[in-house]
C-alpha cells in the first residue's frame, strides 16, 4: 500500500477533496502569501489569511507581515486570533502590531484610562449575560416627588444560578455577614472573598493597567495589600464614633440621618427588594448598564436615590472604583461604555475608601 504524503497541507482540506473526488492539485492555489488578501478566506487555498488561520495553524508565512497592522483596529478588545493587538495594554504584554505607535497615536495612558471601563466589562466573564436578568425601570421620577404609582420591583428576573459562583457566593456570604450595629464582619470571609477577587481576569486586568500607568507598583500581592486599605480599613464616619468601610458604604449603604444612602451594589439592591426591605419607585437616570434608583426603606419613608451597574459582577465593580481611587486625586473619573458616558466618584479618608460610586 502506498501513501501519499503531502507536508504542510491541511488535513482536514485533504479529506474533503478525497472524499469528493476531486484532484488535489488542481484544487488548491499556490498562490502562498497574503498580499490583498488580508482578513478575507479564499477557498481551496495552500494558506489562509483570515482570523482563524493561527487556530487551525495554516496561515501563510507572510500573514504577521501583511496582515499585522493596527489600521482600523486601535483599541479593539484583545482578540486571541489576530496576529498581534492594538490596544492599550498591548506594550505590557509585548503583541503590539509594528505600527501600533504610529497608527494610534492617542493609544497613551488618558486614552487607556478612558477605555479601561468599557475593557474590564467586556472580560467580565461573571457579569449576568442579558437573557439572565431583566428589570422594569418604572417611570422617570423626582426623588423629592410625591409618588402617584405603587412600588413594584425593579429586577423582575434574576437567574441565580450564577450566585453559586465563587466570585458572588462569598460576596454574598461576606455582605450577609455584618453586624449593622458595629460594622463587624469575619476576616475569613473577608480573605474569602479576596481570594475570589484575585483569580479574576477583571483583577489582573486592572492590576497591569495601573502598573502600566504607574499609578501603582508591584505585584499583585501589592495590589491585594491596597485593595485591603481601600476596602477594608476602617474609617471614622462624620459625626460618629463608630468605625465602618468602604466596602460597608458602597455594598450595603448608610441608613439615618442626612447621610442616608441606599447600596451602590445591584445584588445587594436585588437581595433586599427581595426580601421586601426595599420599595422602588422608578428612576432619575438610567443606560442599559447603569441606572440612579430612587426608592424608600421601611426604617425611612424619605425616598433616596442610589446608583449601581446593572449585572455587573463584584468584581468589576471593586476593580473601577479602585482604579478610579488609586489613579485620580480628584474624586470623579470619565469612563465610557458602549460609547455612553458615565462618572465614577471616589473619596478617601488617608488610604481607606469612604465613598465609592458610578452616575451618570
Amino acid at each position: 500500500m502506498r501513501y501519499l504524503i503531502v507536508p504542510h497541507i491541511n488535513m482536514a482540506r485533504i479529506f474533503v477533496c478525497v472524499l469528493l473526488g476531486v484532484p488535489l492539485v488542481s484544487t488548491l492555489l499556490f498562490d502562498g502569501s497574503c498580499r490583498g488578501r488580508c482578513h478575507k478566506y479564499v477557498a481551496n487555498s495552500v494558506c489562509f489569511c483570515n482570523d482563524q488561520c493561527a487556530r487551525f495553524g495554516d496561515c501563510c508565512s507572510d500573514y504577521k507581515r501583511e496582515c499585522g497592522t493596527c489600521a482600523g483596529k486601535c483599541h479593539n478588545f484583545y482578540d486571541s486570533a489576530l496576529p498581534c493587538q492594538c490596544n492599550d495594554l498591548c506594550s505590557q504584554y509585548s503583541n503590539c502590531c509594528g505600527d501600533y505607535k504610529t497608527a494610534c497615536p492617542e493609544g497613551g495612558s488618558s486614552a487607556s484610562s478612558a477605555l479601561i471601563a468599557e475593557t474590564l466589562w467586556k472580560i467580565d466573564v461573571d457579569r449576568f449575560e442579558p437573557d439572565e436578568i431583566t428589570v422594569n425601570y418604572g417611570p422617570n421620577v423626582d426623588v423629592n416627588g410625591s409618588f402617584n404609582q405603587t412600588s413594584q420591583p425593579l429586577f423582575t428576573k434574576v437567574d441565580e444560578s450564577r450566585f453559586t459562583y465563587p466570585s458572588y457566593k462569598t460576596f454574598i456570604a461576606l455582605i450577609n455577614s455584618y453586624d449593622p450595629p458595629t460594622g463587624q464582619t469575619s476576616q475569613s470571609l473577608v480573605d474569602a472573598f479576596l481570594d475570589a477577587l484575585f483569580t479574576s481576569e477583571v483583577t489582573r486586568t486592572a492590576h497591569a493597567h495601573l502598573l502600566k500607568n504607574n499609578y501603582i507598583k508591584g505585584n499583585l500581592s501589592d495590589y491585594r495589600r491596597a485593595l485591603t486599605n481601600l476596602w477594608f480599613k476602617p474609617y471614622t464616619s462624620s459625626g460618629s464614633t463608630s468605625n465602618t468601610t468602604g466596602f460597608q458604604t458602597m455594598v450595603l449603604g448608610r441608613q439615618g440621618g442626612s447621610s442616608n444612602s441606599g447600596p451602590h451594589n445591584w445584588v445587594r439592591f436585588y437581595l433586599e427588594e427581595k426580601a421586601g426591605r426595599i420599595g422602588y419607585w422608578g428612576y432619575t437616570k438610567k443606560t442599559d448598564f447603569l441606572v440612579e434608583a430612587v426608592f424608600t426603606m421601611p426604617s425611612n419613608t424619605r425616598s433616596v436615590v442610589t446608583s449601581f451597574f446593572l449585572g455587573s459582577s463584584p468584581m468589576f465593580d471593586i476593580n473601577l472604583s479602585s482604579i478610579c481611587a488609586l489613579s485620580n486625586t480628584t474624586g470623579t473619573c470619565s469612563y465610557n461604555i458602549n460609547s455612553t458616558p458615565f462618572r465614577v466618584v471616589t473619596h478617601r479618608q488617608g488610604i481607606a475608601l469612604t465613598e465609592a460610586y458610578p452616575a451618570l
